[in-house]
């Protein structure tokens, strides 16, 4: 029966990157993904509209190897992250909850700059901001480049 592999012999230096490249690439796609989403993260704290700096301060990335691939990814865990980015229907929302920000913008103090505010989100909800969206979106592509570029450069060292 014939062997279905590939058998080298001699250059122990060649079989040593042979064996090496799987994990490289790993690592490059790695190195160059967390220099992507930075990139990514930078964007979106750029375009993020700010009251206190918290949703700001909070975007944050996160590379993972998941088997042999890389994943990731660039968000909040601020629980108002997800409105701020898309937007609100029409809705009522408590009063306590906005009246620190009614204050801090100008509206009456008390209940009342409340109540101003609760009105106009109850009548048209609030907009989307797609600060998030749009930070991915324009640089999506600079993102991949940084990814080939990080391979490229764990190939080279590996070919040296």
């Amino acid at each position: 029966m014939a062997s279905s592999g590939l058998t080298l012999r001699g250059d122990e230096r060649l079989k040593r990157a042979l064996k090496q490249f799987p994990d490289r690439v790993q690592r490059g796609a790695k190195k160059g993904m967390k220099t992507g989403l930075v990139r990514v993260q930078r964007s979106a704290r750029k375009d993020v509209p700010v009251d206190r700096g918290r949703l700001r301060q909070s975007i944050a990335t996160e590379v993972r190897e998941c088997g042999l691939n890389v994943r990731g990814a660039v968000g909040s865990a601020v629980d108002y992250a997800p409105y701020v980015e898309f937007g609100t229907a029409p809705h009522w929302p408590p009063l306590s909850a906005l009246q620190p920000w009614a204050e801090r913008h100008g509206f009456p103090p008390g209940r009342a700059g409340a109540f101003l505010v609760a009105r106009s989100i109850a009548q048209t909800g609030t907009p989307e901001t797609r600060f998030l969206r749009n930070a991915v979106r324009d640089n999506t592509r600079r993102v991949w480049q940084d990814i080939k570029r990080g391979i490229g450069r764990e190939l080279d060292r590996l070919g040296r």
